[in-house]
């Protein structure tokens, strides 16, 4: 292995393979991910859904979000008013607000042209979250208008959207898109990531603990440990590269990649372009070579091939020159508990003491999924596997460990809420107490109550305590209009503590439950607060008062706990005396405690978070509002009159089921609620004389989900040989060419249904698939008669070997079953799963030909013998009545060979195992995050039918003779987890080497899969 960074011996390999990469992927790619693959889910088909509409935007929004949607359409007024820091005035753009579920996220993108806002406030907000989420997703609508100018802006006019997310994968790095939207919703809110210890921290400990990483590695990640990702390593290349260079830097930069895409970096070239003659300013500055001991040495050292490794390496060598003098100015003043192994990357989240020297807390990392262990004498016992915790927030007492998760609904992708859940640790019985608004943070109330926080569809929120039971409601507490309520606990005399959260800023209160009078407790300020808790003499809570996390109480006021890199979750022990929490490090929080006779108080020393103030003055965020939201009317949105939204074309046609592009001519349509969606056009496929005509389509919009797949062509068969009787007692051989029309349909309807629950995925699906297919006007073209033992050409006009026109039709049901655990990042198959499937199909075709077949397979996941390492079981066995009707497999045959008979099963056993983490790259094409290794053995047995007739007595007869081959089949597979040219697209490649006893020879396979996460 070499590192990237230093190695240019291969820059003309490169230049030759980006080039061939970029006329495959402008179009391959987005037609794939984009046109056909961006599908992100639909609300419940019974949603009513209205808009508003202006020449500026519009918002799709549920009915019940009408008021809203309201303050949605003021603030991109306000959005679309601004004078961004881009230079670019966006363009009209529509806003999917999907309010029914419990995810707090959002994107935005081309191929369709739209942006979609999750609208359930998260517990870690820090200011208004619809105005966080509008300004984060409005900035990457400027990005991509910004982009699309000059050629792209041609090339768009010919291909459609699917061009600009083309150009903008390839060219443009997702640490630009994010970090720069990143840095917009800092410089556009009084909040933002930009002034989130949380956020920032990551990449402080890494670069100030482990030195700052080689560009692809930052930019790649990891499997083995824990890298901060593009949101914040972007927010510090974008933003300290602006407060240097200027915002112009990135205009030109989008400009660039826009108007140039034919260049072979266009990122780095804008990047040198604007960088040229200021950089050697920057470095002559004397404040900034103070930050290093031989500055020159340093500015050469950071000299990269390409301009932007360069730009990252300036950055971050800075950044951590006075990080580390921030760092050895905050001592550790506390007790770390003992973890089994401290060197390994993971987090220990919100750690509360249970007693007997026992503290249960929430795990993940790279290699563990999400887990409730409990650590006890440097042990680990996992107590429980998790699902999504969005909030890493647990909470224990007498024996029961609750916290919020997210449970997916049965079908609708944003139909799934935030529910409680709690475990009796003793028992190990685990229930779930979900309701039709979500629930976040629980927390105990007075004996045997529970409480938490409560946010309905119009994200109105309520503090809710309850029974033991989590069900019968005891009394509420309402948050007032644009109010939150994040982290409450009980204070044992009647209240409950709370931080609130409101466009005025963030404040902790007591909330008297019975009265609801609040007595303030903290000033109403821009600044992040969370999880205040009752001490024996005021309270404790986690704030970022100082620029960095760390927890403070209210007697007398300065901080109780300091770390070098934040600390949080605040607990106490039963009797008050110790407290509990989490430090961050670059291997993830690790948990600790305090004896509060140790703690130090002094003054809250307030610092300002300086990058995120620069930038918020270069914004120059300062205009008149917009009108009053009461101004903004809605109207129905009728999902039928825009079922059909054309958004892209091209030369290739993209296939969903086949996961493929043909050349062709094609025309891709999604409606902007992801219901329906067909891409129709003319392809040039195998088997076709000039290529056919294809429709494929697919509507969600109902529980089932119906598919119809079409096409329709000229097909051509060549040295079809047939005999047929001239006269009784002769008769003549031909052999031709076959040339006939041919249509195929297949229609198919699925139910799916998701049964996943906590740390297991699961998912049913019942499916019907019917697929008939006609041939017809036949014609026959180089017509040659066997005469005499040879072949005479003969007049194609023979009407004895014109054939008549033929049906066939397959009806086929299948229920597939999966029930997996989640996986980490380093597990190459669940630890534990199995996917079991059955079928039955039955073809019928012209002359009353019938067969049918069965099926059943299943595959199982077993631990292996060290963690990570995986056991695969597969099962199969398929039976048919006529293997040469129904010719296709529907269960696997042993790796290296196809096997098929009219009875047919398969056992294949596999091994895997992870090799190395290499985190490195082989030449500046390709970086490899993790290399595998597996030893598979397959064995089949296949049964294979031949009948001939026997002559008798009177009259011959047919017999049947059975015959049953056994065949297997072993070796090795290594594959890698890698990273092709800079895209975050997952790459699964590598070989497969064994031998097989079909042929009693060695075989190897090329292993290549593409994965679409990013």
């Amino acid at each position: 292995m070499i590192n990237e960074d230093k190695d240019i011996t291969h820059q003309e390999m490169m230049m030759t393979f980006r080039r061939f990469l970029l006329a495959a992927l402008l179009f391959i790619l987005p037609v794939e991910v984009s046109a056909q693959f961006v599908d992100l889910g639909q609300d419940p088909s019974g949603t009513r859904w209205r808009q508003i509409e202006t020449r500026d935007f519009q918002i799709i929004y549920p009915d019940f979000f009408e008021q809203q949607a309201r303050e949605v359409a003021k603030l991109y007024a306000r959005l679309y008013a601004h004078a961004n820091s881009l230079g670019t005035r966006a363009r009209k753009i529509s806003m999917i607000v999907r309010a029914n579920g419990g995810q707090s996220n959002g994107n935005a993108g081309w191929a369709p042209k739209k942006s979609e806002l999750y609208a359930v406030p998260p517990q870690d907000a820090n200011v208004e979250w619809m105005e966080h989420l509008c300004v984060h997703e409005f900035r990457h609508v400027v990005q991509y208008d910004r982009i699309n100018q000059g050629v792209s802006r041609v090339l768009y006019r010919v291909f459609g959207e699917q061009y600009t997310m083309a150009l903008v994968g390839l060219f443009v790095p997702m640490w630009l898109l994010e970090g720069d939207a990143v840095v917009f919703e800092t410089a556009a809110t009084k909040g933002g990531r930009g002034r989130s210890p949380e956020f920032l921290n990551e990449v402080k400990a890494r670069v100030v603990e482990k030195g700052v990483d080689p560009y692809r590695k930052a930019v790649l990640g990891s499997n083995a440990e824990i890298i901060p990702d593009r949101y914040a390593t972007g927010y510090f290349m974008v933003g300290n590269a602006r407060r240097h260079y200027g915002k112009e830097l990135w205009q030109e930069v989008f400009e660039r990649v826009g108007r140039k895409p034919h260049e072979l970096f266009p990122l780095s070239l804008a990047i040198r372009e604007a960088t040229r003659t200021r950089r050697d300013s920057l470095w002559n500055t004397p404040g900034f070579r103070l930050l290093f001991d031989n500055p020159d040495s340093a500015k050469r050292a950071n000299e990269g091939w390409k301009s932007v490794i360069t730009l990252y390496r300036d950055n971050f060598s800075e950044l951590r020159g006075v990080w580390e003098r921030e760092a050895l100015a905050i001592n550790h003043r506390f007790d770390t508990i003992s973890i089994p192994s401290p060197g390994l990357a993971a987090n220990y989240h919100s750690p509360v003491p249970a007693g007997n020297g026992r503290v249960y807390a929430y795990k993940v990392g790279p290699g563990e999924a999400g887990a409730i262990v409990e650590l006890r004498d440097g042990r680990e016992r996992v107590i429980a596997k998790v699902g999504s915790l969005p909030d890493p927030h647990i909470a224990y007492r007498d024996g029961l460990v609750v916290w919020s998760e997210y449970k997916p609904h049965p079908r609708w992708e944003h139909g799934g809420k935030m529910a409680i859940v709690s475990l009796d640790v003793a028992s190990g019985r685990r229930r779930r107490h979900a309701s039709d608004a979500n629930r976040f943070a629980p927390f105990p109330a007075w004996q045997g109550a529970w409480g938490w926080v409560e946010v309905d569809e119009n994200n109105r929120a309520s503090i809710v305590i309850a029974e033991a039971d989590f069900a019968r409601e005891v009394t509420r507490v309402e948050a007032g209009e644009g109010e939150l309520f994040i982290h409450p606990s009980f204070d044992e005399r009647g209240a409950v503590l709370a931080v609130s959260l409101s466009p005025a800023g963030m404040q902790v209160a007591s909330i008297d439950l019975k009265s609801g009078q609040r007595e303030a407790l903290t000033a109403r300020e821009h600044a992040e607060i969370d999880r205040p808790i009752a001490a024996r003499d005021g309270i404790f809570y986690r704030a970022a008062w100082n620029g960095n996390n760390a927890i403070y109480g209210t007697d007398p006021g300065g901080p109780v706990v300091e770390s070098r890199f934040g600390a949080r979750y605040p607990s106490l022990s039963a009797g008050k005396d110790t407290l509990y929490f989490s430090f961050y490090t670059s291997d993830g929080y690790r948990p600790a405690l305090l004896p509060l006779e140790r703690r130090l108080p002094g003054e809250i020393a307030r610092r300002p978070f300086d990058l995120a103030d620069a930038l918020a003055s270069d914004e120059e965020w300062n205009f008149t509002p917009a009108e009053d939201s009461a101004s903004y009317r809605g109207t129905p949105y009728r999902e039928t009159l825009h079922a059909v939204n054309v958004h892209s074309w091209g030369p290739f046609f993209p296939d969903r089921d086949e996961v493929n592009a043909r050349p062709g001519l094609a025309v891709s349509s999604q409606d902007k609620l992801s219901t329906f969606y067909w891409t129709g056009g003319y392809v040039w496929d195998d088997g076709y004389e000039g290529g056919n005509w294809r429709l494929n389509a697919t509507y969600k919009g109902l529980w089932p989900i119906f598919k119809l797949n079409a096409r329709d062509g000229r097909i051509e068969r060549r040295n079809v040989q047939l005999t047929t009787s001239q006269e009784e007692g002769k008769a003549d051989t031909a052999r031709f060419t076959d040339r006939a029309r041919e249509t195929r349909l297949s229609a198919s309807v699925e139910f799916p249904v998701n049964f996943s629950d906590g740390g297991r995925r699961r998912f049913f699906t019942p499916r019907v698939v019917y697929s008939p297919r006609w041939t017809y006007r036949h014609e026959v073209r180089d017509l040659f008669l066997l005469e005499k033992g040879s072949w005479v050409k003969a007049p194609a006009t023979d009407d004895r070997f014109t054939r008549p026109a033929t049906w066939s039709r397959v009806a086929q049901c299948e229920l597939v079953f999966y029930s997996l655990d989640r996986a980490s990042a380093r597990e190459l198959y669940p630890r534990r799963g199995e996917r079991l499937g059955v079928g039955y199909a039955r073809a019928w075709s012209s002359g009353a030909i019938k067969a049918s077949t069965w099926w059943a397979d299943a595959n199982l996941y077993f631990p292996g013998a060290a963690r990570y390492h995986s056991v695969a079981l597969y099962a199969g066995y398929q039976q048919k009545s006529d293997p040469l009707l129904l010719t296709g497999n529907q269960v696997l045959s042993p790796r290296g060979i196809f096997v098929s008979g009219r009875r047919f099963a398969t056992t294949r056993l596999s091994y895997y195992l992870p090799l190395a983490y290499p985190d490195r790259s082989l030449t500046p094409l390709v970086y490899f995050r993790q290399f595998n290794a597996g030893v598979f053995l397959d064995v089949a047995a296949a049964e294979h039918e031949r009948r001939f007739s026997v002559a008798g007595d009177k009259e011959s007869a047919v017999r049947v003779s059975r015959e049953t081959r056994t065949f297997r089949s072993f070796g090795l597979e290594v594959t890698s987890d890698a990273r092709f040219l800079d895209l975050t697209f997952p790459v699964n490649i590598g070989f497969r080497a064994g031998h097989e006893s079909m042929s009693n020879a060695p075989f190897v396979n090329f292993l290549f899969s593409v994965g679409l996460s990013i």
